[in-house]
C-alpha cells in the first residue's frame, strides 16, 4: 500500500537513553578518577616541596658557618695588606732618613768651618 512498516520508536528512544545515561555514568566514573589521582599528585607535589624546601633550609643553616668562616679570612687578610703596607711605608720612611743623614753629612763636610 504506501503504508511504511511502523518501527516502534519508544522502546529504541529508551534504549539510546539509557545508552546515553550508562556513558554519563562512566564519564562521571572517570572524573572521579581523574580527580582523586590529580588530588594525590597535588599532595605528592607539596610534599616534594617541603622536602626540598626543609633541605634547602639545612643547607642554608650549614652555609651560615662557613660564610662567617670567609668573612673572617677576608677580614684578617685585609688585615695583613694593611700591615704590609705599613712595614712598605716604614722601609721606605728608614731609607729616607739614611738618605737623608747621608745628605746633611756630606753638607756638614762641605760647609767651611769658621773659626
Amino acid at each position: 500500500d504506501g503504508v511504511k512498516d511502523k518501527v516502534p520508536l519508544k522502546p529504541l528512544k529508551k534504549k539510546v537513553d539509557d545508552a546515553k545515561d550508562a556513558v554519563i555514568v562512566k564519564i562521571d566514573a572517570v572524573d572521579d578518577i581523574v580527580d582523586s589521582v590529580v588530588g594525590v599528585v597535588e599532595e605528592k607535589i607539596d610534599e616534594i616541596k617541603e622536602a626540598v624546601k626543609e633541605k634547602f633550609e639545612d643547607v642554608e643553616e650549614k652555609l651560615v658557618p662557613i660564610t662567617d668562616k670567609i668573612d673572617t679570612i677576608a677580614e684578617k687578610v685585609d688585615n695583613a695588606e694593611k700591615t704590609v703596607d705599613a712595614i712598605k711605608s716604614a722601609k721606605e720612611v728608614a731609607e729616607d732618613v739614611k738618605e737623608i743623614t747621608s745628605l746633611v753629612s756630606s753638607l756638614k763636610e762641605n760647609v767651611p768651618t769658621v773659626g
